[in-house]
């Protein structure tokens, strides 16, 4: 049993790239076309089209109405520039191309694995833990379900890994380079995601933890040495300065909802995200899934004990993120921990370590290995049951196309529609749309039409069904 960890430890670099550019090509080729019917992608592709087009302030004119006449909160006007300008060169080549889109979310999915092993390698003696950490990423079911989606997730997280790593190799280097490019990447997760600021409050926090005896003996001597350590910061105003001057912002409708933040509600996010992370174990087992959170959780907070000093770093950005899910106005899934997810692993294995040395006659070295079999097993299994099923709420599956052709060629260009997903309606027609979900709504709406997935629909006056398929049915409001 000996003879392979030596194995894997000698050769684990080879191993990692080897592994990772494996599943990268496995995963190319079962990429769906199309995507499902949901609404952030669209809005991220209009913008990138906005961009390329340079009418960027008619999109937020029309998005702005459709999300101010809908019934709930569904985005910001605007997201921020990051991620849409990120997909641009893919637009400007291949135009709406939703493999060349997810294509680059692969890229990035696979410099995060590379990443974070660079990351937590110093963090171990032997670089067999790291790997596994990268591999139970490599593998995990719903970073594989991401990447059929179009969205800042994964980027962000490539980011996010990327300035924690210049952070940390900081203390050995503080050459203007090094420094600069600390602060062009924290300024560019900021404009992929607002909460890339988490970032930027981890480099603060850490600077003033170090730094703060050293400034308060000679304050003067400190700042005639350490100036450099400032550059991040002012790269970072710069940037926000040029995205106000040369962008529009659009996310006040979202930011507008923070201000019903409550400490009740903080902890029924914090509650909330907690358990989610039983997910990342356990697939479809709900009970199985919450006994591997709770037999997981004395491991973890041993590992985060133990490693409180030499380990800051990683648990002030994972305290920044949680304070951001603390006062988030909405609950969202598992994609949302995907910035602490690899740090959950990273301390689960240091608690599992730390606790096998103590007790070696039981063996827990070896339950990192069994960690990440179980989740290769899931992921890979799961994976490929998705990939044989028929996805019905595709934006190109036929029905789709069917009937998005019909309001392209038989409806008005300044028609307004009504539909669950305004925004994905905007992109496969050019119409504007809003999301109405009470028939009192839709009637008293300046809508045109109403898009309906197939479902029974009472018969009511002021509906005239004009077309049909076997998913989607269209009225127009007479």
């Amino acid at each position: 049993m000996r003879t392979i960890p030596h194995f894997i430890n000698k050769h684990a670099i080879k191993l990692l790239y080897a592994l990772t550019l494996g599943m990268g090509v496995i995963i190319f080729f079962t990429l769906e076309n199309g995507h499902v019917i949901g609404g952030d992608f669209a809005q991220y592709i209009e913008q990138s089209e906005a961009i390329l087009s340079g009418h960027t302030a008619d999109l937020l004119e029309s998005n702005t109405y459709a999300m101010d006449h809908s019934d709930r909160n569904i985005g910001p006007y605007l997201y921020p520039v990051g991620f849409p300008l990120l997909i641009t060169p893919v637009t400007w080549l291949f135009g709406v191309n939703f493999i060349a889109y997810k294509t680059l979310m692969l890229f990035f999915f696979l410099l995060v694995c590379i990443t974070s092993f660079y990351l937590f390698r110093t963090c171990f003696d032997e670089p067999l833990w790291p790997l596994i950490i990268a591999l139970s990423i490599l593998f995990n079911y719903y970073f594989m379900v991401s990447l059929d989606l179009i969205g800042s997730d994964i980027p962000y997280l490539f980011f996010a890994l990327m300035s924690l790593y210049l952070i940390k190799k900081q203390r050995r280097s503080n050459k203007w380079l090094h420094q600069l490019g600390i602060g062009m990447i924290i300024s560019f997760a900021f404009l992929l995601r607002t909460s890339g600021v988490s970032i930027l409050f981890t480099l603060g926090f850490i600077h003033f933890y170090e730094d703060i005896k050293l400034f308060a003996g000679d304050p003067g001597s400190y700042l005639r040495g350490n100036y450099r350590r400032f550059l991040p910061y002012i790269v970072f105003i710069i940037a926000i300065i040029l995205d106000g001057t040369f962008y529009y912002s659009g996310e006040q409708n979202h930011i507008r909802l923070l201000q019903n933040a409550s400490v009740s509600q903080a902890i029924d996010n914090l509650i909330h995200y907690a358990t989610e992370f039983k997910l990342f174990l356990i697939l479809y087992y709900p009970e199985i899934s919450v006994l591997f959170l709770i037999l997981s959780t004395p491991f973890l907070v041993i590992g985060i004990i133990r490693n409180l000093k030499h380990n800051l770093l990683f648990l002030v950005f994972i305290a920044a993120n949680f304070g951001i899910y603390a006062i988030w106005p909405e609950q969202e899934r598992v994609r949302f921990l995907f910035p602490v997810l690899p740090f959950y692993f990273y301390f689960l294995v240091k608690g599992i370590l730390i606790v096998s040395a103590s007790a070696p006659r039981f063996k827990l070295h070896l339950l990192p290995y069994f960690l990440l079999l179980g989740i290769m097993i899931q992921g890979l299994f799961y994976s490929f049951r998705d990939f044989h099923q028929d996805n019905s709420s595709n934006v190109l599956s036929p029905a789709s196309t069917e009937v998005f052709n019909f309001i392209t060629t038989k409806t008005d260009p300044s028609a307004l529609f009504i539909f669950t997903k305004p925004r994905t309606l905007r992109l496969m027609t050019g119409r504007n749309a809003i999301a109405q979900s009470e028939t009192s709504g839709m009637l008293n709406s300046e809508a045109s039409f109403v898009l309906k997935f197939r479902e029974p629909m009472l018969e009511i006056n002021g509906f005239e069904l004009i077309f049909s398929n076997k998913d989607f049915e269209l009225y127009r409001i007479n």
